[in-house]
């Protein structure tokens, strides 16, 4: 018999006598290790799935970013030096969002504006 072999021997007959002696210590830790591995009910809202938290509010955005553009103009770009992106992170600091969600949300907005703006031209 194997030193590891004599160590799970060991314990396996230590923890039934634990339980025989303490029933009630065993009980709070078997509790506890089912609730750890219990899955949320498909009505509960979903958890984290990783990612970097919100820490901005839609609307505070786009005030930010409507007064912006109404004071100073409309950059030339979405991202980039000068680019709207810069200016509202500078503004918002950490409630600006990153990089991504930035362009998620004002790319749409660009694409109208520049559409807007070739249908002005064309006229």
């Amino acid at each position: 018999m194997t030193s590891l072999e004599q160590h799970h021997l060991f314990w396996s007959f230590e923890r039934a006598s634990f339980e025989a002696h303490l029933p009630e210590s065993s009980e709070r830790v078997s509790e506890s290790r089912d609730s750890s591995h219990e899955r949320p009910s498909p009505d509960e809202p979903a958890s984290n799935r990783g990612g970097r938290p919100p820490e901005f509010n839609l609307v505070d955005l786009l005030t930010e970013a409507f007064i912006y553009v109404a004071v100073e103009g409309l950059p030339n770009t979405m991202e980039g030096e000068g680019g709207l992106h810069e200016k509202l992170k500078l503004r918002l600091g950490s409630r600006c969002p990153e990089r991504t969600r930035f362009r998620e949300i004002f790319s749409p907005i660009f694409q109208h504006i520049r559409q807007g703006r070739q249908g002005r031209q064309g006229r």
